[in-house]
């Protein structure tokens, strides 16, 4: 073929990408206190994951961005342009939140408005290279950002048509995939999309009848098959401590297959706290995901199994929750956020322990949280404050750990490791705050990566830490020259005084 008509190129087959939308965005909301309305913090996290994606794929900011949908084409890209999308959006419901002039209600509107551009792009390039499950998610929260943009401008019916598509894309995704924690992320999303119908529809005056067209859930049903993630292990009986429990329900088997796997690697050893976190997430929610199944069958036919199998769940879940805290708390940048977290967490353990009488476990965690509280509120304080706070957290840990140790706690297996963990790290605190007061200084340039009580060559001596009065010693006391001279003394009779009646007798001395 000649020059001036080359042959043309062949296509360039595009690897489809894949990236589960809702369980990252509801996932690190939840990791982030978007329940509680901690949206700065939630954004802020969304800044930094960010800038990390950007560095990790060499984009440069200014006149030189490009993030078009044929310039990376990898799960990243996608990942970059939803939290982009997610933080502004949570930068608007801050603001919102704390909304209280007409100026400040714009800044409101035009963080909304940011976050919809983000997610147009993220929906194009889903469309370029991700998956039909990916394409799914990302147009739905973007159909979500549409609607909530909508409803702040007050175009009621155009809102309503938004939720209404959202709502049933989200019910049907939920009831299509085996994917517990997506199923009750989805729960989650179409329970918060109701208040906003309802609302709709009051300014609307119930004047449509809008519905979900059945084109939409045929769609997510042909596209998210029922059994595509659903796993093929079955148990037929859990053990646990002195009870050996049978499970009849074919359900029932599946998910207690999946949450004794969860339950095996929440106790294993990992250092990503994020990792940990996810695990314990996805413990909580197929715990969750059980119970209902149990309530079901409960209703139906009582007896002591099911009982008992709720009992495992509900106090496994607990225990995933308190764990979840403990790696959680890292997250917080100051001791004063870390107590407050604490703090709440103690209380949630005050408040539930009276559902688990008797059970030493939770009472040792009850101790261990008491001890944490007290160590970051220590933290938190200055001088002879701190020494007190810790000296409290010191007792509280070694109750914890006395109580473990003498009722052979054994589940979880990790529990004695980290009460031994958080009482050395007491104690190390209270023995730098107490020298700290004294004056003792840590030498920064001899210091080594050693055991603190191993470490005594980055210390300067110093004067006595703790000033020890001397043992009483019993003294004699001299006498008086009144006591050596009360035996020799002789006193005139009183007798003979009172008989004397002259005037030279009132004179004389007796």
């Amino acid at each position: 073929m000649s020059e001036e008509n080359p042959a043309p190129a062949a296509p360039v087959e595009i690897v489809r990408s894949e990236l589960q939308v809702t369980n990252l965005i509801r996932g690190k909301q939840r990791t982030y206190g978007v329940p509680d309305n901690q949206f700065l913090r939630y954004s802020q996290y969304c800044n930094r994951r960010c800038a990390k994606i950007r560095s990790k794929l060499g984009i440069k900011g200014g006149k030189d961005f490009d993030l078009t949908p044929d310039r990376y084409q990898n799960p990243q890209h996608i990942e970059l342009l939803v939290l982009q999308a997610d933080g502004a959006w949570a930068r608007y419901r801050d603001l919102k939140g704390s909304a209280t002039a007409g100026q400040r209600r714009q800044h409101a509107l035009r963080r909304l408005r940011k976050s919809l551009v983000w997610w147009n792009r993220a929906n194009e390039a889903a469309k370029t290279f991700g998956t039909e499950t990916t394409q799914l998610e990302v147009t739905a929260f973007y159909n979500y950002a549409q609607a909530t943009l909508a409803l702040e401008l007050g175009h009621w019916s155009e809102a309503l048509k938004k939720f209404i598509e959202v709502s049933a894309t989200f019910k049907e995704l939920g009831q299509s995939t085996g994917d517990s924690n997506l199923a009750n992320h989805c729960h989650d999303i179409t329970e918060d999309i109701e208040p906003l119908l309802v609302f709709c529809r009051y300014n609307l005056g119930d004047s449509e009848n809008i519905t979900a067209s059945a084109e939409i859930k045929e769609k997510v049903k042909s596209i998210v098959s029922i059994n595509a993630m659903s796993s093929t292990r079955k148990v037929s009986e859990v053990k646990w401590r002195n009870w050996t429990i049978p499970i009849n329900h074919e359900g029932l088997k599946t998910k207690l297959a999946s949450i004794l796997d969860l339950i095996k690697d929440s106790q294993s050893e990992i250092s990503n706290e994020e990792i940990r976190v996810t695990i314990f997430d996805r413990l909580i929610a197929e715990s969750h995901g059980a119970r209902q199944v149990i309530h079901t069958l409960s209703a139906q036919n009582t007896n002591d199994d099911l009982a008992r199998l709720d009992l495992f769940l509900r106090w496994n879940s607990f225990v995933a929750t308190l764990e979840r805290s403990h790696a959680l708390i890292n997250t917080f940048n100051t001791a004063a956020e870390r107590a407050e977290f604490a703090g709440r967490t103690f209380t949630r353990v005050v408040e539930l322990r009276p559902q688990f009488e008797g059970d030493v476990t939770i009472e040792s965690y009850e101790y261990l949280w008491h001890a944490i509280k007290c160590y970051y509120i220590g933290e938190a304080k200055s001088g002879s404050e701190t020494i007190t706070m810790l000296q409290r957290a010191q007792n509280h840990a070694t109750k914890a750990l006395d109580l473990i140790t003498n009722e052979s706690i054994e589940d979880p297996p990790t529990l004695k490791g980290w009460a031994e963990r958080i009482l050395h790290k007491i104690r190390v605190a209270r023995i730098e705050a107490v020298a700290a007061i004294n004056g003792l200084k840590k030498d920064q340039s001899n210091s080594v990566q050693r055991p603190f009580l191993e470490d005594q060559k980055s210390y300067s001596p110093c004067d006595t830490l703790v000033t020890v009065p001397p043992k009483a010693q019993f003294v004699t006391p001299k006498p008086m020259i009144f006591d050596l001279a009360g035996d020799y003394l002789q006193y005139p009779s009183l007798e003979g005084k009172l008989k004397k009646k002259g005037l030279v007798s009132k004179l004389k001395f007796w």
